[in-house]
């Protein structure tokens, strides 16, 4: 598999970037809410969120992935993230999701910059598949 340096394509409304790239207090707006993260072991304290920031770092530089922050296009907003996790029983698959702030829900954004990022890792990464799930209220 190919190691990627680049973000997922721009969408119609939303961009990615780099955690690394852009102020960390958005990680913990995000990952602080309670309703954001209730199915992923949230709300997350600060220790919690350098360890998350800290993550996303490190699938960076070891796999060319992250789950990318995301902005809307017209006026910079943050959105949330989006993006891949490399699985560890398969160096060519990987784990996807997207973690939206609340004022975001509800007007498909997560479709599409999930989109993008499905275009993403099956090229320029060339992943063989995608794994997603989810845990429901």
């Amino acid at each position: 598999m190919r190691r990627a340096t680049l973000l997922p394509q721009p969408t119609a409304r939303l961009r990615f970037d780099w955690w690394e790239n852009i102020d960390q207090t958005l990680a913990r707006t995000l990952w602080s809410n309670d309703k954001v993260t209730k199915f992923i072991g949230g709300p997350f304290n600060e220790a919690q969120i350098v360890a998350r920031l800290s993550e996303q770092c490190k699938n960076r530089s070891e796999h060319g992935v992250q789950y990318w922050p995301i902005f809307r296009n017209e006026c910079n907003s943050f959105v949330g993230c989006c993006g891949l996790r490399p699985r560890t029983d398969n160096p060519r698959t990987f784990n996807m999701g997207f973690h939206l702030v609340q004022e975001h829900w509800g007007q498909r954004l997560a479709t599409e910059a999930g989109t993008s990022v499905i275009a993403h890792a099956f090229e320029p990464l060339g992943a063989d598949a995608i794994f997603m799930g989810h845990r429901p209220g």
